[in-house]
């Protein structure tokens, strides 16, 4: 699967098992931004290992967006740390 994903890509996972097994096969990626309705344990987990920064975003640079966050995905503290 992260043979489909280049680095610098935009992604969009929802919440379940199948966003969760690709998170993790995207361990060796770089520069991953994130454009989605929910980001889970996966992408906060790339986020907090530097695989996602955001900066290659076409639409909102620099900025992960996302519209709900499950209650273990990110505390406020490791969202701002994150964004840099």
């Amino acid at each position: 699967m992260s043979r489909l994903i280049p680095d610098r890509a935009t992604i969009e996972l929802g919440l379940g098992a199948v966003p969760e097994a690709v998170t993790r096969a995207l361990g060796s990626k770089q520069g991953l931004g994130v454009h989605s309705g929910a980001v889970g344990d996966g992408i906060a987990n790339l986020m907090t290992a530097g695989v996602v920064d955001n900066l290659h975003k076409e639409i909102d640079p620099g900025v992960a967006v996302a519209t709900m966050l499950p209650t273990r995905a990110l505390t406020g503290q490791q969202i701002m740390s994150s964004a840099g």
